[in-house]
């Protein structure tokens, strides 16, 4: 060993004759170096370990670069109750292999006395150790992926999380759980579970959803009889999708300044919160919305804030529309734009013009735009909710009425048309009580626009997940319209580092 290790110091540039009688603590040290600087891991099923090298780094530091997970080359009573957690990753929707919970355990399970055969193998298991641990906790705590990797436009409020602190408490506290009998031993497997609860998001329907994988799980081991319907594949389809479910809502906060409104695609639905705090079903508002066309106008995933209510809004057209539907309407039929409320108007001034020929051209040219006046046939119905955004999305009413009887409401132009527009109008003016249901409707049967501000903005999600755990025991699943968990699945298969 001591050939070994004046090869290992030689290499990071200490003198030989500093081998001496702390020649393998020192070698344990010169071996963490290596693979810090190398940013690379000899046995680790994902080697490459530059997204966590840093705070590698920072606990062997802070520890006097001693081993973190062994003592007189024994794994500690703390490494085996984190193993044992590493080994329920799947439980949390994770997968134990991805944190190498079979190598760290293999060590363990040697017939020798000390299951290492020496400082610089001590390294290596000790650094893998440590890296694993700091990534299920990033995982756990944010997510594997980061978000913005799939949907740049998708800006969630992030939290402040000091993990590298994390694992130390964990270094810490366990002193206090040394293994003096079973009992003790159990303690600290219970302490350290929890520990890593809360890294987990606590909301509601997140844990609900973890209840509802430990479920088909279960039937996918064969501890429970299947249901009727269901087949084995199906059952590991579905855990799938629980999984990149799972992974999209430790996308979120642990909390929210303001009480945000979520849209999700797949399920065509919207909720909204009743507390920053709480995603409980006894306080969310929610509703059907339709959403933009799989095929051919999809609504993008993204972020914004909720500053205005529009009653009575103009539609003003969007260019596309307007050539692709409208002015060819326009053009066959005189009468169309009279008969559907449609004006042309300028750019920038908004003067109504002379409906003709030459104001539909002076549309072709970008000098004049189309609006449809406020009524009962306009596209926007009696209300429209504006966040402002990249996209010119935004949530409003719909005259056609009848899209909500739809299983399916994949319809719009990529603009979100809201079931229950007048109930969505007090919720988001709550705190407004001049705003009372009668004014309010009032309002969206006008024939004037009415602009309210929003006393504070509030945060709009469009997401997308196609699972919702509720809390009568239902789990619902959805189509996967836009192909999205596909993506997911995909980048997540690409394996660590993902940052």
């Amino acid at each position: 060993m001591l050939t070994a290790h004046s090869q290992l110091l030689a290499q990071s540039g200490v003198p030989s004759n500093s081998v001496t009688a702390n020649a393998a603590s020192t070698a344990f040290q010169v071996a963490v170096r290596q693979m810090l600087a190398r940013r690379q891991h000899p046995t680790m099923r994902w080697p490459l370990i530059r997204d966590v090298a840093v705070s590698v780094e920072q606990l062997y530091a802070a520890n006097d670069w001693k081993p973190l997970w062994s003592t007189n080359e024994v794994p500690t009573s703390l490494a085996l109750s984190v193993i044992r957690v590493l080994f329920d990753a799947d439980t949390r929707g994770l997968a134990a292999t991805d944190y190498d919970a079979a190598m760290l355990a293999r060590p363990v399970r040697a017939v020798t006395p000390n299951p290492f055969d020496g400082d610089t193998t001590t390294a290596v298991w000790d650094v893998a150790m440590t890296a694993d641990v700091l990534r299920f906790a990033y995982a756990l705590r944010f997510g594997r992926v980061p978000v913005t990797s799939i949907y740049p436009s998708l800006h969630l409020p992030r939290d402040t999380v000091d993990l590298t602190g994390f694992v130390q408490v964990l270094l810490d506290h366990a002193k206090a759980f040394q293994r003096p009998d079973t009992s003790r031993g159990e303690a600290l497997d219970t302490w350290v579970s929890a520990q890593f609860d809360t890294l987990e998001p606590p909301w509601t329907h997140y844990w609900l959803l973890r209840e509802t994988l430990k479920q088909y799980q279960g039937y996918a081991a064969g501890e429970e009889p299947l249901p009727p319907g269901l087949t084995p594949a199906l059952i590991n389809v579905r855990i799938r999708h629980i999984e990149l479910a799972l992974e999209r809502w430790r996308w979120l906060p642990q909390t929210f300044t303001t009480a945000p409104v979520f849209i999700n695609i797949p399920a065509f639905r919207l909720y909204a919160f009743g507390s920053p705090l709480d995603d409980g079903e006894s306080t969310l508002a929610n509703m059907d919305v339709a959403v933009g066309n799989a095929f051919r106008t999809r609504t993008p995933v993204f972020s914004a804030l909720m500053r205005t209510v529009i009653f009575s809004p103009y539609w003003d057209v969007p260019r596309s529309i307007a050539m692709k539907e409208t002015l060819p309407k326009a053009r066959r039929d005189p009468g169309y734009m009279e008969r559907s409320h449609m004006e042309v108007v300028s750019v920038p001034e908004s003067r109504i013009l002379p409906l003709s020929r030459s104001a539909l051209a002076r549309v072709v040219d970008g000098t004049a735009r189309i609006r449809q006046r406020p009524g009962a046939d306009n596209a926007l119905g009696g209300v429209k909710f504006v966040f402002p955004n990249a996209y010119n999305v935004y949530l409003h009413d719909t005259p056609a009425q009848s899209v909500f009887l739809l299983a399916r409401r994949d319809v719009s132009h990529g603009c979100i048309r809201v079931a229950e527009p007048a109930r969505l109008a007090a919720f988001v003016l709550r705190d407004q009580p001049a705003w009372t249901p009668s004014r309010i409707d009032a309002a969206m049967h006008d024939t004037r626009p009415q602009e309210v501000t929003l006393t504070t903005p509030i945060p709009v999600f469009i997401v997308y997940t196609t699972v919702i755990a509720r809390a009568d025991g239902e789990t619902l699943f959805y189509d996967d319209i836009y192909g999205h968990d596909r993506v997911l699945a995909a980048r997540l298969a690409i394996g660590y580092p993902y940052r």
